[in-house]
């Protein structure tokens, strides 16, 4: 399966008119390193007071990698240009420096949020409370029920830490799903693909994770959401595209809170 290195930044950098050593690649080409070094020496960067902010998920698949990156593109309104045309310098993997400097958490915060992982247990709720931004659970090592009472435990904790359990964000991760009408099929992916990867005894997966029709899911995200779940990550565990289609169609307008 895939997964998601929030790492690379894409920031835009603009040649002052001046005439300098490097010029702009053809179209599609790279710069060495000798002239990135010196539009770095010099002010080439953008001087305005405001900027767009784009996300961008690239996805390497097609290049034979299994990961995606995600790339934040600042755009000044107020570029400067040569020769008509704008620079783009990407970083890769550099971290804080590049683009988690100008990243906000869906929180408000400057930064990356740090999330952390816990089943529910007492000291990884209170690891949570003591360092994390928000918590996340896992949908296979969880029920509604006792999501809500180790959210409910969680919260207790936050204001010892200084933190207000009422914006304290939460998410439930690895939802694995498989959305079918046929038993037979249904059967299928989960004793070939599921329960061979996760691990646990196939009942309690069974139970816990949506591998069958597309009501059944609706159903576990409503109870999930009344048990104060406030996102879900889904993992469809084959015919991705597809499978997602299907949530879109099927699962989302058959989702009721009450």
């Amino acid at each position: 399966m895939k997964s998601i290195t929030a790492s690379v930044f894409a920031i835009m950098v603009f040649a002052a008119p001046a005439a300098r050593a490097w010029d702009i690649p053809a179209d599609n080409g790279t710069m060495g390193q000798a002239a990135i070094t010196e539009i770095l020496r010099g002010n080439d960067y953008p001087e305005t007071g405001t900027y767009r902010q784009a996300i961008d998920f690239i996805d390497f698949s097609e290049n034979g990698q299994t990961f995606t990156q995600v790339v934040v593109t600042l755009t000044p309104d107020k570029p400067r240009l040569r020769n008509g045309k704008k620079l783009v310098v990407v970083g890769g993997e550099p971290g804080s420096e590049y683009a988690m400097d100008f990243v906000t958490t869906v929180e408000g915060k400057e930064g990356p949020a740090i999330w952390l992982g816990s089943w529910g247990s007492e000291a990884g709720l209170r690891r949570t409370a003591r360092l994390g931004d928000g918590w996340l659970a896992s949908a296979y090592n969880t029920t509604p029920t006792l999501f809500a009472e180790a959210w409910s435990r969680l919260q207790g904790l936050l204001p010892g830490h200084g933190k207000d359990p009422g914006s304290f964000p939460n998410a439930l991760a690895t939802m694995w799903f498989y959305i079918t009408d046929d038993h037979a099929e249904a059967d299928r992916v989960m004793r070939e693909r599921v329960v061979p990867t996760v691990h646990r005894p196939e009942e309690t997966l069974r139970e816990r994770l949506p591998i069958g029709p597309a009501e059944l899911f609706a159903e576990k995200l409503a109870a999930f959401a009344r048990a104060g779940v406030q996102r879900v990550f889904i993992w469809p565990v084959a015919d991705e595209a597809h499978q997602l289609e299907l949530f879109w169609d099927t699962v989302r307008p058959a989702i009721h809170l009450h």
